[in-house]
């Protein structure tokens, strides 16, 4: 008798036509052999017969199905005697995740599980410090960064890698890694790393790159196919022609594009437009002057806060212009400029003042910027400013977008350059306001504005040479330049 044909007994679904089942090794009634070589001839043809074979591939899989039932089984037992538990800790991973995603400090985890003990929702006993909070955020950021790395590999995705270099809150020089790839069809970027960096140099910084890639699972035959673009700023070590980090990248991988930022661009071609703009810097000194004098001194604050309210004004906070910040930024800060004048001009008058108990220095210094925000050039400076910065905001806002692709890019580039050629000559929203309202009783928001005789040439000039150097900055071998001649996608990290 056959053991194995013995168990299976029955081929059942696996039988084929002219394939039989042999009863004699199946019910142990193998027919007595005149000789033991024939017995050993059957048992032999039996070994190698296909209903044998079956027969051992139907008991293999019975016994791989039983440890998968065992497994199940076992997992479902072990589900129902701690669902209590399990239960808890979903609702732990749910409140750190919580403080992840809405940027709260990890010191609020406890804090989040104690108001949900308080509303009677069972968290359990265990992981409310801010250490397990971190842990456990750690350990789900890197499951979904270990699912994007698997999608890639498995649907063979190109995709491209964005790097900026930035200082960490724990004033640790860093590397922020962003991968960008197509999900259903759709264009995404993914935060997946903050490397510390040990060597700033473009070697350093390649060797900080590529071993984190290798980490999370993307070898050199994966990049060598699907690696296909590389984004940074504009700095030596990222872009240098020959032994920048872009540089060394596309030597180890062909098929590598790399790109300098189109945001990043456009910064430099503000910053580069307002540097050649002599007026401009000086209005950009103005506006430093007035960050110091409130952000240095709280006295200065709160005086300024409860005249902001006899005049109903929400005040803004005036930040530095045309610094390392987004064009946004300084958009914000023009904007809070206009907003705050009023208020701005009575506290300094009031600083200035016989009345007031500073000393002349500082008595002189308030007397000096009250006069600057009289003057009819630097407010109508300030609305020019503004009226530009807007329009390079929405640009700048739209080059940072997900869905920022070359194509478009173009026509944003070619709609911003016609806006500022227009405001060269005409007047934007802003600088309209200002001037309807000045012609029409010589005053700004309650400001009696004083223009000298040369104002109106000078201001003139400004803006023909300020909304000229933007433009010439946006064009030729700038911005739309490098878009037409690198056609990839252009979003920065």
């Amino acid at each position: 008798m056959c053991s194995i044909c013995n168990n299976v007994h029955s081929l059942g679904l696996y039988t084929s036509q002219g394939l039989n089942q042999e009863t004699a090794f199946v019910e142990g009634k193998v027919a007595d052999a005149s000789t033991d070589k024939k017995l050993l001839k059957k048992i032999d043809r039996h070994r190698d017969s296909v209903t044998h074979i079956k027969s051992e591939k139907i008991l293999k899989d019975r016994e791989t199905d039983a440890i998968t039932q065992s497994l199940k089984v076992s997992q479902t037992l072990f589900e129902e005697r701690h669902k209590e538990n399990i239960d808890a800790a979903v609702k732990v991973f749910r409140t750190a995740y919580e403080c992840a995603k809405s940027q709260l400090a990890f010191t609020q985890h406890s804090r989040l599980i104690e108001l949900q003990g308080s509303n009677g929702v069972s968290c359990g006993n265990i992981l409310f410090s801010d250490h397990a909070c971190a842990s456990i955020v750690e350990h789900v950021g890197c499951e979904m960064r270990l699912e994007i790395i698997q999608y890639i590999v498995a649907n063979n995705c190109k995709f491209s890698v964005l790097v900026d270099e930035s200082t960490s809150v724990a004033n640790v020089q860093s590397m922020v890694i962003y991968l960008r790839t197509v999900f259903d069809s759709e264009v995404c970027v993914y935060f997946i790393g903050l490397v510390p960096v040990a060597l700033a140099t473009a070697e350093g910084l390649q060797a900080t790159l590529l071993e984190f890639l290798y980490s999370v699972g993307l070898t050199d035959e994966i990049m060598s196919s699907q690696f296909v673009g590389f984004c940074s700023d504009g700095a030596s070590t990222m872009t240098g022609q020959h032994n920048g980090l872009a540089a060394l990248l596309t030597r180890k991988f062909p098929l590598l594009k790399s790109f300098h930022c189109m945001a990043h661009r456009l910064e430099l071609a503000v910053k580069n437009a307002v540097d050649t703009v002599n007026p401009v810097s000086h209005f950009r000194d103005l506006v430093e002057g007035l960050y110091k004098i409130y952000s240095m001194s709280p006295k200065n604050q709160r005086e300024i806060n409860l005249i902001a309210a006899e005049f109903s004004i929400e005040l803004m906070r005036v930040q530095k212009v045309f610094n390392v910040r987004w064009v946004f930024s300084s958009f914000t800060s023009v904007k809070a400029l206009l907003r705050n004048l009023p208020a701005l001009f009575r506290h300094f008058s009031q600083l200035s003042s016989p009345e007031s108990e500073r000393n002349s220095k500082e008595k002189s210094k308030f007397s000096g910027f009250a006069k600057k925000l009289q003057s009819w050039y630097v407010i109508a400076e300030s609305c020019m400013l503004k009226d530009a910065l807007r329009c390079l905001q929405f640009m700048s806002l739209y080059l940072q977008a997900d869905k920022a692709s070359v194509i478009d890019a173009l026509v944003h580039v070619e709609s911003c350059q016609n806006k500022l050629l227009v405001m060269k000559t005409d007047a934007g929203p802003s600088l309209h306001k200002f001037l309807d309202s000045f012609d029409a009783d010589g005053c700004y928001k309650g400001i009696e504005i004083v223009q000298n005789a040369s104002d109106y040439q000078n201001f003139v000039s400004l803006r023909a040479r300020f909304f000229q150097a933007l433009y010439d900055r946006q064009s030729g071998s700038t911005i739309l330049h490098r878009a037409q001649k690198h056609p990839i996608r252009c979003q920065c990290p």
